[in-house]
């Protein structure tokens, strides 16, 4: 699926300045990635989201998720402890970045 269709599908969970939230490329195995910024949302709003993302994209595709690290692990611990769905196949927490979280959906 082509970077703006996939843009295209999240309107249907996202408006306006959310949008903004949303970068969508291809890393450099042609692997569909979305690169949500999720600074400032809730727990609740953040797992909404996630379920809703993965949900509505039904390919294989990498979620880069920039939760941040320096105000707090609230997100962080929610994703890397708590949040789970049955296509997510791996989660990596690089070791240059502790405020991000990749997730692999299958």
């Amino acid at each position: 699926m082509a970077n703006d269709q996939i843009y295209d599908r999240m309107t249907y969970i996202l408006s306006g300045s959310e949008l903004d939230r949303i970068q969508v490329y291809n890393d450099v195995d042609g692997m569909a990635v979305l690169r949500i910024d999720l600074h400032l949302m809730t727990r609740k709003a953040v797992k909404k989201l996630l379920d809703e993302t993965i949900l509505l994209m039904r390919f294989p595709f990498r979620l880069d998720l920039i939760h941040g690290f320096k105000n707090g692990t609230v997100l962080k611990d929610m994703i890397e402890h708590e949040y789970s769905n049955e296509r997510i196949t791996d989660m990596y927490i690089p070791e240059y970045n502790p405020g991000e979280t990749f997730l692999e959906v299958a």
